[in-house]
């Protein structure tokens, strides 16, 4: 069994929402997992329709981060876990354990030496095959990205990638629909609301070496 702790799932809406439905989704194809996830108002009838196990915690913030590490150190004691993946540092700080611990990170914090640089370009997808692939798990043919650290990860896939594709539908409260593409250093940003006062307007950047390193 897998236990995946999050701050963020649906029906919250978010990118990060998302990522980890997706991930505990395509987890659940071949591994017995168990999901605590703050709680929601309208959880009830999403946890329903899933087919693994999610279990909510709700209270004030501070609380609620100390009674949620309670519960799973709890379930930990009695129950066989083979890992533990985790949305942030922050779910995993209280957590009691010496099983394999894995917190989605990002940019220089994956294994970079202070002052070193990767010209490899990495997408928000390639997040959840890098997790499985960081805890020895074989990745699902249906699952989007590819791994770039880990067990299966692809080296020679990625070390010439020099384009990455990034989107967005809504930022907070307004919609705002949103395409980009970038190409080496060139980014080409695409708006199709543009009627909006405060929206992004169609335009191309240039990524300098000095901006790079910003």
């Amino acid at each position: 069994m897998y236990l995946i702790l999050t701050r963020a799932f649906p029906p919250e809406l978010g990118g990060m929402q998302s990522l980890m439905w997706g991930l505990s989704r395509e987890m659940s194809k071949n591994f017995m997992i168990k999901v605590f996830a703050d709680y929601h108002e309208d959880h009830k009838n999403f946890d329903e329709q899933a087919n693994f196990s999610i279990e909510r915690v709700g209270g004030i913030k501070f609380l609620r981060k100390i009674r949620k590490a309670q519960l799973i150190n709890e379930f930990l004691k009695e129950n066989k876990v083979e890992g533990i993946i985790a949305d942030h540092w922050k779910s995993l700080e209280l957590i009691k354990t010496t099983k394999k611990k894995i917190c989605l990170i990002h940019s220089k914090e994956i294994n970079h030496k202070k002052g070193s640089r990767s010209d490899t370009f990495v997408e928000f997808v390639d997040f959840g095959p890098t997790v499985l692939s960081l805890a020895g798990i074989a990745i699902p043919s249906s699952m989007d990205g590819t791994a770039i650290l880990g067990k299966f990860a692809e080296p020679l896939k990625i070390q010439n990638k020099n384009s990455a594709f990034g989107h967005a539908d809504r930022f907070d409260e307004k919609y705002d629909l949103v395409r980009t593409l970038r190409v080496g250093n060139y980014k080409y940003i695409r708006n199709y609301q543009p009627f909006n006062v405060d929206g992004l307007y169609n335009f191309c950047l240039l990524y300098t070496s000095d901006a790079a390193d910003e």
